[in-house]
């Protein structure tokens, strides 16, 4: 156990950091702790001029940090020691996982991440064709290359403004046609459609747990645009800088050409005179009967917890539809590994 008082505003923050990351058995390297620094509202100093040699320099000089935390082949993880258990659950079916078979864990979901971003890559192509969609991304742990096997892949989609209802249905419509939808019986490899967010609504403080969204905070700082039209990715990044108080450091994605969509110029080209031919025909009268659509298919549990809190919001700017939304058990979570190491704000 540490002395919260005796560790300086950088000790609590890379414990803190890893912490977060422990929960979701990924264990950082050097360069991540500096970027995914995380600043509690409470730190006394501010961490943005934090240098990733700063870093390197607690982690190896302080004897605070090695208490609780280990490394192996340079990547940092939270020790086994008596007030964070010697195990971790390794979920239904599989052993429980100590510490240091961490590394192992991350490597070999490294190559799972692979195969599957492989099928976004696929699934991208498709659903970019579709008119009014301006922005796919990649969300949850894909980004982090952090997949497990059995797991879904999941998007998040802009869309243009006054055209979410419409385009909804059509990429939902069309991943059934192709069997591509998870189900109760099997999730892996399946493209869940679960968040939709309109060009004019990027902005996602309203939606963050109070008094704070760890979860949501790393989830908007990771989405991975693999098709971005229009810049979308650099104004949805705009639109939550808010989230640089809890993360100094964050710059965002940098997207290679290996993990990107462009559409064909016939197919760019054939999108946009659907998209005006749409606009000038039948203006708002489509949208309306989609959302009507939508809606009556609707089941009856999403049409229950609709705008009831921000797990499931219903409007004509979000479609967000996380029935089982895990950000308050993931928070609950981490404020309990921070009792037990004593860093607790």
């Amino acid at each position: 156990m540490i002395e919260r008082d005796n560790l300086s505003s950088l000790e609590k923050a890379i414990i803190q950091t890893v912490a977060y990351f422990d929960i979701f058995k990924f264990p950082l390297t050097l360069v991540e702790i500096w970027k995914w620094l995380y600043q509690g509202k409470n730190v006394r100093y501010k961490m943005q001029d934090v240098k990733i040699s700063d870093i390197q320099e607690a982690l190896e000089k302080s004897e605070k940090l090695k208490e609780v935390i280990e490394c192996k082949w340079g990547f940092y993880f939270l020790k086994d020691t008596p007030h964070h258990p010697s195990t971790r659950s390794g979920g239904a079916g599989q052993a429980n996982i100590k510490s240091r078979d961490l590394v192992e864990i991350r490597i070999e979901r490294y190559n799972i991440a692979e195969r599957k971003f492989k099928r976004a890559l696929r699934v991208t192509k498709i659903l970019a064709s579709i008119p009014f969609v301006r922005m796919i991304a990649v969300c949850n742990n894909l980004p982090y290359n952090n997949a497990e096997e059995e797991s879904d892949i999941d998007f998040f989609i802009i869309t243009k403004e006054n055209r979410i209802w419409m385009t909804r249905f059509f990429c939902a419509g069309l991943m059934q046609l192709l069997r591509m939808r998870p189900t109760k019986k099997t999730a892996r490899d399946k493209i869940c459609l679960s968040f939709f967010a309109t060009q004019d609504n990027l902005n996602l403080k309203d939606i963050a747990l109070r008094p704070y969204d760890i979860y949501l905070t790393y989830w908007i700082d990771q989405i991975f645009p693999i098709y971005d039209e229009e810049g979308n990715y650099e104004k949805f990044r705009e639109a939550n800088k808010w989230i640089q108080e809890f993360l100094p450091n964050s710059f965002g994605v940098k997207v290679g050409f290996r993990r990107k969509v462009k559409l064909p110029f016939i197919i760019y080209k054939i999108k946009k005179i659907l998209e005006m031919l749409h606009s000038y025909s039948f203006n708002g009268i489509t949208e309306k009967f989609y959302k009507w659509l939508e809606l009556k298919i609707m089941s009856r549990r999403l049409k229950e917890m609709a705008n009831k809190d921000t797990r499931v919001i219903v409007n004509d700017k979000m479609l967000k539809f996380h029935d089982n939304d895990r950000r308050e058990e993931t928070r609950r979570i981490f404020e309990e590994r921070l009792i037990e190491l004593e860093t607790a704000e």
